[in-house]
């Protein structure tokens, strides 16, 4: 591939609404995958056109191009997309700011300062309890994919400190259950506040070794199962 086809990104920008000044696009392994994914869920829900790719060649190629009939070319991943504002559903009540603020600090200290460049609450739209955000996340998984065996884990610890911020979804319960369990039971919002940055890592398509969440899975599979026992 070497850019957009030129009819289906024309097609593309008649259907995209006449506000919408990016071409947004979203590299998944299926349309399915790409469907589910929370940052379309975001663009979806503000009535935007997303471009989905299914091959990673072709996600380099837009992040080089660039532009495309004078519209810029922007990951799913990185927009910086204003929410529509709506009154507060029934159980759908954000965590208080200031409470927001405390857990976020929590978070970032308990994940460790030297894993995650910024954690903050989210005023994105979607269902997950944590999403990241990434400038230049096509860079930053072809790093990765390219770095040396023997420095990808150091490289995999850098890029996540220098580029990768989490937001956390403050509508969410896991999220608002999450600010009380760290002072009822500290050890286990540990463990969910590790796999909720990693499923988020994960959703971004950056999880660099998915089988070290294992032992921590397991720690949350005792939990949950030594509680249904008491």
């Amino acid at each position: 591939s070497n850019g957009i086809n030129a009819e289906y990104g024309d097609q593309y920008i008649e259907r995209a609404p006449e506000s919408q000044k990016q071409v947004y696009y979203l590299s998944a392994p299926s349309r399915e995958m790409a469907m589910e994914s929370p940052y379309f869920e975001t663009l979806q829900q503000n009535d935007l056109e997303v471009l989905f790719t299914y091959n990673k060649e072709d996600d380099v190629v837009l992040f080089r191009l660039e532009n495309y009939k004078d519209r810029k070319l922007c990951t799913a991943e990185g927009a910086n997309v204003k929410p529509i504002e709506k009154p507060d559903e029934p159980g759908q009540e954000k965590l208080e700011k200031q409470e927001g603020n405390r857990l976020a600090t929590w978070f970032r200290d308990t994940l460790g300062r030297e894993t995650v460049k910024e954690v903050k609450m989210s005023d994105r739209q979607h269902s997950q309890p944590a999403v990241v955000t990434v400038e230049n996340l096509t860079t930053l998984r072809r790093y990765l994919e390219m770095a040396p065996p023997e420095q990808k884990a150091e490289s995999y610890k850098y890029l996540l400190h220098n580029n990768v911020v989490l937001e956390l979804n403050p509508v969410h319960p896991i999220i608002k259950q999450l600010s009380s369990l760290r002072d009822s039971n500290p050890e286990v919002a540990e463990l969910v506040a590790g796999q909720l940055f990693d499923n988020a890592l994960m959703n971004a398509d950056l999880v660099h070794d998915p089988r070290r969440m294992v032992g921590r899975i397991n720690k949350l599979l005792t939990a949950v199962t030594k509680g249904k026992e008491e």
